[in-house]
């Protein structure tokens, strides 16, 4: 499985559908998933949010950022420096386009590359929304290792027995599932998010739980005395 192809093809259609509701073009199934999404549009919301109580001159790295929406909604903070990395280059393509509205630039920084595979730029604040759903038990500890010792926020799928999640796990047979060889989202229960994380030596994790996130979960270290 072409796992950058699929996202090279995929992220910004679905990136106008879910955050902006740009469906004109998309097949009925994607209009549908679409008006069925407002979760994601409101995690997004809720993690800039509790983020900008604890930007103030910190450098706030996420991956797997994509067109990097939620780094511009931080630019307006005091953050130091604001760092988006995407395996994607169409995404990075996309974040790095020419914008009057966000002239961010010199706090802003976008780079391409796998966060499995490279080593992170220093950070303070390490956040990715979505992408552990992406990636597998092996690859969340690679990752957890590399953030070893610093603040995080991250969101995950949490595996439920659901309508709303039996819904999303038709729409992803449908959509892609059924032929990218396995390569599709996955489910984790908190406590093996919880369990990773404290094997990596994190404490005091903060759950946020929220029907408006459907059966996302955010969780955080974030603290004022870092």
């Amino acid at each position: 499985m072409d796992k950058i192809g699929f996202w090279d093809e995929k992220i910004i259609p679905w990136e106008n559908a879910r955050y902006f509701r740009k469906t004109a073009n998309l097949p009925w199934l994607e209009k549908f998933a679409s008006r069925a999404s407002s979760s994601l549009k409101y995690r997004q919301s809720l993690a800039a949010e509790i983020l900008k109580s604890y930007a103030h001159d910190k450098t706030i790295l996420e991956a797997g950022c994509g067109s990097g929406s939620i780094l511009r909604a931080l630019a307006h903070t005091q953050a130091r420096k604001l760092i988006g990395i995407d395996f994607s280059k169409v995404a990075i393509e996309n974040a790095l386009r020419p914008s009057d509205r966000f002239n961010f630039q010199k706090k802003i920084e976008f780079l391409t590359g796998d966060i499995t595979k490279i080593t992170l730029p220093n950070f303070d604040i390490f956040v990715a929304l979505g992408l552990l759903d992406w990636l597998s038990p092996g690859e969340i500890r690679q990752l957890l290792t590399q953030i070893k010792g610093k603040m995080f926020l991250i969101s995950f799928s949490e595996k439920r027995f659901s309508f709303q999640q039996f819904l999303h796990k038709l729409y992803v047979w449908i959509s892609y599932g059924r032929k990218n060889n396995g390569y599709q989202p996955q489910y984790y229960s908190l406590e093996k998010i919880t369990l990773l994380l404290k094997q990596h030596g994190f404490e005091k994790i903060k759950v946020t739980r929220d029907k408006r996130l459907s059966f996302s979960i955010i969780l955080h270290n974030l603290t004022s005395a870092n």
